[in-house]
């Protein structure tokens, strides 16, 4: 029985130290990703906006609302 009771005791210690860091990890500041008028700023690999511009141009034609409507989905301004 003594085994037991060590298993057991250990595991009460064990949740008691999850218990009362739960609200630490809660606590602690969040970072923000970088925000811009349009929402979240998408990483901006090498020319990945001119490429883009390009495919859709390719697709749509350049300066058509379906042009417009590529470029956007894809994050690019």
């Amino acid at each position: 029985m003594t085994k037991f009771r060590r298993a057991v005791a250990s595991l009460l210690v064990v949740a008691g130290t999850l218990a009362t860091a739960a609200p630490v990890a809660v606590a602690l500041p969040k970072l923000d990703p970088l925000v811009t008028e349009h929402g979240v700023e998408p990483a901006q690999y090498r020319n990945y906006c001119a490429r883009w511009r390009h495919a859709c141009a390719n697709r749509w034609g350049w300066s058509t609302w379906r042009y417009r409507r590529c470029i956007t989905a894809h994050g690019c301004h």
